[in-house]
């Protein structure tokens, strides 16, 4: 997609995803408001943010994932703060578009009510590495490739119980006492997906927000993330449960 469907005008939400040095931090959101836009060179001037009517000086080099709200629908990518600047009375920033610009579905999937356990724990930076070791497949012998799968096999987790809310083929929304931030890969685990051996399929959730829940008599949290790196085989999987159960439901 190009940077060219984006317009002067357009609403714009931003979510801070790691610092300048690249380290994630702690996630925050805010409203901004496109001011101009060098599609060329991927350079865009923004409206400096306003919270509770005080104007927020985003830190430089700091890293967002932006929302942009076109004629078109809704678009996303990364970028990030370059310069900070008055101008004509206008506190504005210049952006650095990163990536491609994607469409962005709010309702991509059918949503199903559901009433399930499920089991969650956040993704480590071991297995990140070990799996990418294993996918890049450039060990200088059997034996490395040998040991560095084996050590990913062996590797122990600490799963946690929650409940799932609602479940579609491109995300998930579940209650769990876990306070996940945005952006942070959680895996989990359903009654719903198993592979050919009759295990459950991990899956890989980007969380996308996590608020507290005061309904109950113990600490909770709302979690609502997105499901990513599903393959076809699995998201099929998962979309013929959502459609056999809500026939299911229909002829109750």
């Amino acid at each position: 997609m190009e940077y060219k469907e984006l317009g002067i005008g357009n609403k714009i939400n931003m979510l801070r995803v790691k610092d300048a040095e690249g380290n994630r931090t702690q996630s925050k959101q805010y409203i901004s408001q496109m001011l101009d836009l060098d599609a060329v060179h991927k350079i865009a001037k923004i409206a400096m943010p306003i919270e509770n009517k005080v104007i927020v000086p985003l830190e430089i080099g700091d890293i967002y994932r932006i929302i942009i709200y076109t004629s078109n629908g809704l678009f996303q990518c990364m970028c990030k703060i370059m310069k900070r600047y008055k101008e004509e009375g206008l506190y504005v920033l210049d952006v650095s578009l990163m990536g491609k610009l994607e469409k962005f579905q709010r309702r991509q999937y059918f949503r199903l009510l559901c009433d399930i356990t499920l089991v969650h724990r956040l993704e480590t930076d071991e297995e990140v590495t070990l799996k990418k070791l294993i996918e890049e497949d450039d060990f200088e012998n059997d034996r490395m490739k040998r040991l560095c799968i084996e050590e990913y096999n062996n590797l122990k987790f600490e799963w946690m119980d929650g409940e799932v809310v609602d479940l579609s083929g491109g995300g998930i929304r579940f209650k769990c006492s876990m306070e996940y931030q945005p952006e942070s890969i959680v895996v989990v685990k359903m009654p719903v997906i198993y592979d050919d051996t009759g295990s459950l399929v991990p899956v890989r959730t980007r969380i996308i927000r996590s608020s507290r829940d005061f309904g109950g008599s113990y600490t909770q949290y709302d979690v609502r993330g997105e499901f990513v790196g599903l393959n076809s085989k699995t998201r099929e999987k998962l979309v013929r449960y959502i459609f056999d159960e809500q026939r299911r439901r229909m002829k109750r």
